[in-house]
């Protein structure tokens, strides 16, 4: 659980201690309710709060699936996740692969290391210079070449 529970997201009270049921009616439409709705949902430490995350995750919106990311970090059943973290990091949005990235660091997930290593090869700053901040947590040494190369192409303040 987290151990800091914010009490509002967007404007919206976080709906904490709803039943799972509600929490799951407030998903759709997409929106402020929503978010607040998964946040409370990856408070529950449920099996079935777990199992509603991961549908998220592979929602078609990728602001459904990024925000489900970010709550499974702070989930009891985190150590079960790590493949979808991995899923994450050759999905088709970018906030959902950045989040991905901002996983992989804080998890030290050393399994995603490949995938992460790959992102350095993207046409998106952004995308670059999240991989390097990932692969800082999943270091080898044979990752210097390839960083350096992801700044000679042109991706400013990596580091």
């Amino acid at each position: 659980m987290m151990s800091h529970r914010p009490t509002t997201v967007n404007g919206r009270a976080v709906p904490y201690g709803a039943p799972l049921p509600e929490l799951l009616a407030r998903l759709r439409p997409p929106g402020p309710e929503a978010w607040a709705a998964i946040l409370a949902i990856g408070n529950c430490a449920s099996t079935e709060a777990f199992t509603a995350l991961v549908e998220l995750t592979r929602d078609p919106d990728w602001r459904y699936r990024r925000s489900a990311l970010e709550v499974l970090l702070f989930h009891p059943l985190l150590a079960s996740a790590a493949p979808l973290f991995l899923a994450a990091l050759a999905d088709v949005s970018p906030h959902v692969m950045h989040t991905a990235c901002n996983a992989v660091a804080t998890l030290q997930l050393s399994q995603a290391h490949d995938a992460v290593a790959q992102l350095l090869d993207s046409r998106d700053a952004e995308t670059r210079e999240t991989s390097v901040r990932a692969l800082s947590s999943v270091w080898r040494p044979s990752d210097f070449d390839r960083v350096t190369r992801a700044r000679a192409d042109g991706s400013e303040g990596l580091a």
